[in-house]
């Protein structure tokens, strides 16, 4: 498949990145050559296994949106009724004043909409979707998740909800 570079020059996990108990495939992700989706027996943290490492990330995500997300009309339009859905669950735990952290966030799309008085920040590790990015109410922190936090912790800006979609799962770093 298309993906099997990403995954060069990774190891497979043994044993859960985060609690370090075992682990179980649950099944042969299609199309990638030795390429399972894993969850912990004990803390449910579900991942692709091998995960790939920050430069095979990076590379993959080098102007997806263009790539990937637009080339197939029918599945951004999934996309976007997710997304739907997923703003409908937040909307039960979103105050005013709160501030929110989209990991994985692309262009925006998905918290630039809230209707709440939020602060917002995002990281996004492709370029192009970034430059979309800055052109919203949403402060890009970074291109991953260390930087964002990095610029957080700089800041002292704390975050009320953080949200992972379709990103955990794949992260180099899930700790």
């Amino acid at each position: 498949g298309h993906l099997t570079s990403f995954f060069i020059d990774t190891q497979y996990e043994k044993k859960c990145p985060v609690c370090e108990k075992n682990i179980n495939n649950v099944f042969n992700i299609e199309g990638i050559e030795h390429v399972n989706f894993t969850t912990c027996s004990s803390c449910k943290l579900s991942f692709i296994n091998p995960r790939p490492n920050k430069k095979s990330l990076f590379r993959y995500y080098n102007n997806y949106l263009e790539n990937n997300r637009k080339a197939d009309l029918k599945l951004l339009e999934k996309r976007r009724v997710q997304y739907e859905l997923d703003r409908n669950y937040l909307y039960k735990f979103l105050k005013n004043k709160y501030s929110i952290l989209d990991v994985g966030c692309s262009t925006g799309e998905f918290i630039n909409d809230l209707p709440f008085d939020l602060q917002r920040f995002g990281v996004e590790p492709d370029p192009f979707s970034v430059e979309t990015l800055k052109k919203t109410n949403i402060k890009f922190i970074g291109q991953d998740l260390d930087k964002g936090i990095a610029f957080l912790i700089k800041n002292k800006i704390e975050i009320d909800i953080i949200t992972f979609r379709g990103v955990l799962e794949h992260t180099f770093n899930p700790i």
